[in-house]
């Protein structure tokens, strides 16, 4: 490809840039295709829209850590800092990406699919992982990652 070739180029040639250059088409789809906290599209997926999914927030599960406030990409939530409660202000806005469901550490969001069926949170993170294939809330390794659900001091 044209990329290829680019990176062929601009690393000086020879076998090693070759191998650069053929990994940098799946890298790139891997770096595109995961979610990071914070960096989910713009645009819901065009086989969610006949879905006529809908986020919804148990907040009896919520104890503000407020991820989904910071990964949201369309600010459909709203920090309660009294409350110590996220609140789904906006759910109008939801382009159904997932990624409130996945960073929340008390699955506290889930979606309800157009039959009015709930969709776990461990269903979407079947389909929604992160860079290193599982959910990680915080930073990997750090307190809040996979495994720990205590909330960051």
């Amino acid at each position: 490809t044209a990329v290829a070739v680019a990176l062929v180029a601009a690393a000086g040639g020879g076998a090693g840039a070759l191998a650069a250059a053929l990994a940098a088409p799946p890298l790139l789809t891997a770096l595109l295709t995961f979610d990071y906290a914070g960096s989910t599209p713009l645009e819901g997926g065009s086989h969610f829209d006949s879905r006529s999914w809908k986020i919804e927030l148990d907040t009896e599960r919520c104890a503000g850590i407020f991820r989904c406030w910071e990964v949201c990409p369309e600010a459909c939530f709203e920090r309660d800092d009294a409350a110590r409660k996220a609140v789904l202000a906006h759910d109008e806005r939801c382009v159904r990406c997932g990624a409130c469901v996945v960073q929340c550490p008390k699955d506290a969001l889930y979606f309800i699919d157009g039959e009015g069926d709930r969709i776990a949170p461990e269903t979407i993170r079947r389909f929604k992982l992160n860079l290193l294939g599982r959910r990680t809330v915080g930073t990997p390794g750090g307190e809040g990652a996979e495994g720990d659900r205590r909330a960051p001091h």
